[in-house]
């Protein structure tokens, strides 16, 4: 019974309920959609710190280096040139700080003395190098710690000129190498911001010597589209920071829920609105059907006075024309009242064919019609209306087999002239289609 009476309510208002759920759907969508542009925008807001602490972090990072290196290469000049104690020098550098992994002195390009001790320190030339060549020359010409990338992607090598001042003025003694860990830094800021906004990363440096650039180091988790970018300056080596989030800039759980929520709000606002639209429509019939006679289908008596009244209140003019059938009750009682019925709805479409289009017809009972008609402007013209009635209900009648020819009486009355209330219309209205209907008995 239920699932029956549900069917029938989608069926007369599934047009309306499925265009209330594409509304709601159309509007839920938008929300959704500035919702997830917000939680980007925020997300990138962000990101734009943790952006920041990184490169922060970057930047200390290579300092650090930097002044370990010219710790060592201070060590050296104190001793003119001689290395003397450096490798407790280059212990304590290593010891101290976890990401050096290894501090040499390179004296003319020779390693000759570090720590941790290294079978090939020494018999290397870093000049002459071919993968350190152009970087050591570089930093000999401009006095400047360049970073260089061995064959360990995890190690990076930094190299640092020294030089001595002697009577024959200032000349190149060697390098200090410093081999650290970039991770090791980086994971620190990562431990940092870890707990609220884990971010993946790529951190590289320019190599000024041939113009290029290297990867420093970089998070286990890849990139996303459309990262951050910062850039600095670390000496010589300009620092090339790429962040993200790691999976994604959107948070797509909570898009798909917003969605299911967006879809099961979108269902619930077509259900209540399927449900007042029901209400609405059986509203409307009820009141179709308190005003509607059941037999035509045209407005019953009860719509008349109503009508009748409240053209009553105002001043413009209109003909209520009062029609009866002829002989009527001799159609019942020689063919029943089936015939009668069907006499009574063709002579209803007949009338309503004869009537302008902001004309009223109604069936006030039996065989009554009455006509509310726009005044047409002259006596002629009433009597015109009045006898095109009369012309339309004069062709023979077709029912089931049997021919009837009806002829109908009328009276008609105009407001306000003849009358300014409905009762005195009505009535009026009434006594001149019974003394047209008399005239036609004599």
């Amino acid at each position: 019974m239920i699932g029956t009476v549900l069917k029938s309510s989608w069926q007369r208002g599934r047009h309306f309920t499925l265009m209330v759920f594409s509304g709601a759907m159309a509007v839920s969508l938008i929300i959704v959609a500035l919702q997830m542009h917000w939680q980007v925008q925020a997300e990138r807001s962000r990101m734009e710190l943790i952006a920041d602490e990184y490169m922060n972090y970057s930047q200390l990072m290579l300092e650090d280096v930097e002044q370990n290196a010219q710790f060592a290469g201070a060590l050296v000049i104190r001793q003119n040139g001689q290395p003397g104690d450096f490798t407790e020098a280059a212990r304590r550098i290593a010891q101290s700080d976890p990401a050096v992994q290894r501090v040499v002195l390179a004296p003319q390009g020779i390693m000759q003395v570090g720590y941790p001790p290294h079978p090939e320190d020494r018999g290397r030339n870093l000049i002459q190098d071919g993968s350190w060549g152009a970087a050591a020359r570089w930093s000999r010409d401009n006095g400047q710690l360049v970073l260089v990338q061995g064959s360990d992607p995890a190690v990076c090598t930094g190299i640092w000129p020294v030089y001595l001042n002697q009577a024959g003025g200032r000349t190149f003694w060697g390098f200090v190498v410093l081999e650290f860990l970039p991770k090791e830094f980086m994971e620190q800021a990562g431990r940092e911001n870890e707990a609220s906004h884990p971010a993946a990363y790529e951190i590289s440096y320019a190599e000024p010597w041939q113009g290029g650039e290297q990867l420093l180091v970089s998070s286990p988790d890849p990139l996303v589209s459309d990262p951050l970018e910062r850039n600095a300056l670390g000496g010589a080596n300009r620092l090339h920071l790429k962040l993200s989030p790691i999976g994604s800039w959107m948070d797509f759980v909570l898009a798909a829920e917003l969605l299911f929520l967006s879809l099961f709000i979108s269902g619930m606002i077509a259900g209540v609105s399927l449900l007042f639209y029901e209400l609405h429509q059986e509203k409307k019939e009820f009141a179709q059907q308190a005003f509607t006679d059941e037999l035509t289908g045209l407005l019953n008596r009860r719509r008349f006075v109503s009508v009748l009244k409240e053209a009553c209140r105002h001043s413009h003019p209109f003909l209520l024309c009062y029609i009866d059938l002829d002989h009527f009750k001799a159609v019942n009682d020689t063919y029943g009242h089936d015939i009668g019925d069907l006499l009574l709805q063709a002579a209803g479409k007949r009338l309503t064919q004869s009537l302008g289009p902001a004309d009223l017809l109604f069936r006030i009972g039996g065989d009554e019609f009455v006509a509310f008609v726009n005044d047409p402007g002259s006596d002629e013209s009433r009597q015109q209306r009045m006898e095109l009635f009369h012309k339309n209900m004069k062709k023979p009648f077709k029912l089931d087999g049997i021919t009837l020819d009806m002829n109908i009486s009328t009276g008609y009355v105009l407001y306000p002239r003849d009358a300014g209330d409905s009762d005195t219309l009505l009535r009026m209205a009434d006594q001149r289609m019974y003394e047209q209907k008399q005239r036609r008995k004599s």
